[in-house]
């Protein structure tokens, strides 16, 4: 590739960016870290940013994250990503309804991965795009050797 673009065009799912913000070792902190760096292209939509934050405040968060980081980390994913419009509602893609915004979004913005810790979601077939693991992502494609 000698555009510059990153191969990659990945929806994160929510619970993997605050599993970063939890911990700093992991998969998950290795997927920020490579957005930081510019190695993939993140996609959000306001759905997205808005239930990372609404989740981010949740009481049972109060003792692992200062609120004054959250702002800042929201603020970080969406300016580290393309943010797109919310694609039209879908249901039955997921099998927990209220992740088929998150494969809506992976179909509309043409991704090329969704990253999820969620074992539900990690069964759904091929819909255009994988869904893997925080794990996989960092395996199979961030520390894929380049085929130049």
């Amino acid at each position: 590739m000698t555009s510059g673009v990153p191969a990659a065009r990945a929806v994160i799912d929510p619970g993997v960016l605050i599993s970063a913000l939890l911990s700093s070792r992991g998969a998950p902190d290795e997927v920020v870290r490579a957005l930081e760096a510019g190695s993939f292209q993140s996609v959000v939509s306001p759905a997205l940013i808005g239930e990372l934050e609404r989740v981010l405040r949740r009481p049972k968060f109060s003792s692992k994250i200062h609120d004054e980081d959250i702002t800042p980390f929201v603020d970080f994913v969406r300016s580290a990503s393309s943010v797109l419009d919310d694609p039209p509602a879908r249901t039955g893609l997921a099998p927990d309804p209220g992740d088929d915004y998150l494969l809506a979004l992976a179909d509309a913005a043409e991704a090329t991965h969704v990253v999820t810790g969620d074992q539900a979601l990690l069964t759904v077939g091929d819909l255009g795009f994988k869904v893997i693991s925080p794990r996989q992502f960092v395996r199979d494609v961030l520390e894929e050797p380049s085929a130049s």
